[in-house]
């Protein structure tokens, strides 16, 4: 099997290891990837165009986008916990704690949104539609955030000196 983590001369500092780039690909980019797939799963309960045209259980979509949710809330924190500790502007530490402390709220809240209704010896379950779209676009915000600060430190893509303003906007 191949290492996908391989790591050469270039990752070793002052004779002791550097396992920056397969960290980034384990941890940081494997959980962006997964918030992702949680995200289109909170909006639509399925994953795929064909699941959503082939499944019509709605509380199964329900259930999904409630689990999805949770997942994604939860992928978020380990994402900031995971690389605050890569952060040295004062700032972004601060944009992460916030978001953390926000994200207790929203758990709090989550209970709140969801509902079981007995119709016809079955159970259904309904989604608080307007808190479930508003909890979605504070997600979203969070991560654009997060996003933003883990390119400005270097974990997404490679940060490049600038030694020429001028050629820096030409690029």
């Amino acid at each position: 099997m191949e290492d996908k983590y391989q790591t050469s001369g270039k990752e070793m500092e002052s004779s002791a290891w550097n396992f920056g780039r397969g960290y980034v690909f384990e941890v940081v980019l494997d959980t962006i990837k997964n918030i992702r797939q949680y995200r289109v799963l909170s909006v639509f309960g399925v994953n795929t165009l064909e699941q959503d045209i082939y499944i019509y259980d709605l509380n199964l979509k329900n259930q999904s986008r409630l689990m999805s949710l949770s997942r994604w809330m939860d992928s978020l924190k380990v994402l900031m916990l995971f690389t605050k500790f890569n952060l040295k502007d004062k700032d972004h530490i601060e944009i992460y704690e916030t978001n953390i402390s926000r994200l207790k709220k929203i758990s709090i809240k989550f209970k709140d949104l969801k509902s079981e209704i007995k119709a016809r010896g079955k159970i259904q379950l309904t989604i608080d539609e307007k808190l479930f779209e508003f909890i979605i676009e504070d997600l979203d915000m969070m991560l654009v955030k997060i996003l933003d600060i883990l390119n400005k430190v270097g974990l997404i893509f490679k940060q490049e000196e600038v030694k020429n303003p001028k050629e820096a906007i030409l690029r």
